[in-house]
């Protein structure tokens, strides 16, 4: 037997029914701007580059936000990540 498996969008558009992270999660205003961080927080993608460009970011736009949509990995022998990292550990930091 042969199938086709549907992928992709819909055409129509999403609708937001709903609040879900600006004014819902506490410190996360309903003006807020997010940043959506699509990985976990795992070495190889990188995410201090990530932090310390926030850091500067957030100088210039104090209501930027970044919400990490995923924190650990579904395997449970993956290393975890330090958490929280501080901005002592980010590059180019001095220790």
């Amino acid at each position: 037997m042969i199938d086709v498996v549907p992928s992709g969008l819909p055409d129509d558009p999403p609708v937001r029914d709903r609040p879900v992270l600006r004014g819902v999660v506490p410190g996360i205003a309903a003006s807020d701007k997010l940043l959506l961080w699509g990985g976990g927080i795992y070495n190889w993608l990188d995410p201090l580059t990530l932090l310390g460009a926030l850091d500067r970011l957030h100088h210039r736009l104090p209501e930027v936000r970044l919400c990490f949509l995923g924190l650990s990995h579904p395997a449970p022998t993956c290393r975890r990540w330090p958490w929280p990292p501080g901005p002592s550990s980010w590059p180019g930091a001095s220790a």
